[in-house]
């Protein structure tokens, strides 16, 4: 993909079908993970409900995010 001056040359056609080669493996992922648990539909109803918190709170998310996240750090560090 390069030219002999260094510059980067791209096809996007092949790009757009990487893209969509990545697209169709997380998706055949899912359906076999979604697949394979007895417990899909609790974890469905759980993360829906996540959902509806995140989108009912979102400066209070941002704010725990940002808390745990020091705190992952903080004990990284030790």
């Amino acid at each position: 993909m390069h030219s002999q001056n260094g510059t980067m040359h791209y096809d996007p056609r092949a790009l757009d079908a990487e893209i969509n080669a990545v697209k169709a493996s997380v998706k055949n992922l899912i359906e076999h993970l979604e697949g394979t648990s007895d417990r899909a539909p609790r974890l469905k109803a759980f993360a829906d409900k996540v959902t509806e918190a995140i989108r009912a709170h979102p400066g209070r998310t941002i704010a725990v995010a940002l808390a745990l996240g020091y705190l992952v750090v903080r004990a990284a560090r030790r």
